[in-house]
């Protein structure tokens, strides 16, 4: 469970990158409505190479031995549950009669992705990232606890607390300040340079 778990935060972050690199490069247009959400479900499949190969990388670390049963729970697990939740949405949705509900055929072509394509590559990458050299922690845990001295207040939880969600909040009400603004004002454009901006930020 924690490696198919640790797959996700490496997937969901390639999703973002290749997002914002397409965007960015202007190779889709804004104004044509299902590009960003092709592009979402496009690399989220293709991602699974990297999800496979992380997963299994971490795994053989923790010394591991069943490789194929954590690809299998890497490619199903986040996927299945993510599915179901949305399946649950979706017909509740087409009860209510809106437009926005999703029709029967996508959630087909939706399957046939995430069977055809992604299962495969999370295998393909979990059987490369299994036959790579382990990888060594860089030092050797002590036995014996050492004396921890008291930290200043400058390093102490609360503080550090207040201090990384302030710094993390900042940048996020301002991208959204702007974003709003830009739709608002119809500059569609500024967008994704705000959003590019608050990445590095980040």
């Amino acid at each position: 469970f924690f490696f198919s778990s640790r797959r996700r935060h490496t997937r969901c972050s390639g999703v973002s990158w290749a997002r914002r690199c397409v965007q960015e490069t202007g190779f889709i247009e804004e104004a044509y409505r299902g590009a960003l959400l092709t592009i979402f479900i496009f690399s989220y499949v293709f991602m699974g190479l990297i999800a496979g190969y992380y997963s299994a990388r971490i795994y053989k670390m923790f010394k591991g031995k069943y490789w194929l049963y954590c690809a299998l729970l890497t490619s199903v697990l986040y996927p299945s549950i993510n599915f179901i939740l949305f399946m649950v949405v979706n017909v509740l949705v087409s009860i209510e009669g809106s437009s926005v509900a999703v029709p029967f055929i996508c959630i087909v072509y939706l399957v046939i992705l995430w069977i055809i394509f992604t299962m495969p590559l999370v295998m393909i990458g979990s059987f490369l990232g299994y036959k790579f050299k382990i990888i060594e922690n860089p030092c050797k845990v002590n036995k014996v606890p050492r004396f921890i001295p008291k930290q200043p207040i400058y390093l102490r939880t609360p503080f550090l607390c207040i201090v990384g969600g302030f710094a993390t909040f900042v940048p996020a009400a301002i991208e959204i300040g702007f974003i709003l603004k830009s739709v608002w004002m119809h500059y569609f454009y500024y967008f994704f340079a705000f959003s590019f901006v608050v990445l590095i930020l980040l």
